[in-house]
């Protein structure tokens, strides 16, 4: 007798943006940012799911420094992002995701807003709000640990077809 099991695969995906009506969170601030002005903006994580249900789904990242979680938070699962603010660690907890979540339909989604206020050292530079995303989850079908990452988000808003043309630097 024979048996192959093919572990699954899983991707996270995050953006920002600087305008995002339809999450429902209002950002506020300058854009480009400004020096000691507040700046809002939405983080969103996108999980997809390929091949095979997966359990203990953990997205996570730091915010850096100047950046704050402001407790605006939704989610599509029954889930939503925490925050240690004794770390800076946002936390998001999955406890089960099904094969083909982001194929079949909608990724699992979560979005929370930051807000940074940038320093004078700053100008001229895009900053960093939070860094890599990480996500690990455990595919029981394979007995194996998935994980997958995603890059840092900065203020240069890629995504953001609000702000096109916008370079993110800090402005005095």
């Amino acid at each position: 007798s024979l048996e192959s099991k093919i572990r699954g695969q899983i991707a996270v995906v995050a953006t920002a943006y600087r305008s995002d009506t339809s999450s429902g969170i209002t950002n506020t601030g300058p854009y480009p940012p400004a020096v000691n002005q507040l700046s809002q903006y939405t983080i969103h994580w996108d999980v997809t799911n390929y091949s095979t249900d997966v359990q203990n789904v953990i997205v996570s990242a730091y915010l850096q420094s100047g950046s704050v979680f402001t407790g605006q938070v939704k989610s599509n699962v029954n889930t939503q992002p925490t925050y240690d603010a004794a770390t800076g660690l946002v936390t998001w907890s999955i406890p089960n995701l099904p094969a083909g979540t982001g194929i079949l339909g909608a990724p699992a989604e979560a979005i929370f807003q930051v807000a940074n206020t940038p320093a004078v050292n700053q100008v001229d530079q895009v900053v960093t709000l939070m860094n890599q995303t990480n996500l690990s989850a455990y595919d029981a079908f394979a007995n194996s640990t998935l994980n997958a990452s995603a890059d840092p988000i900065t203020t240069y808003l890629s995504k953001d077809v609000t702000v096109a043309g916008g370079s993110g630097r800090v402005v005095q």
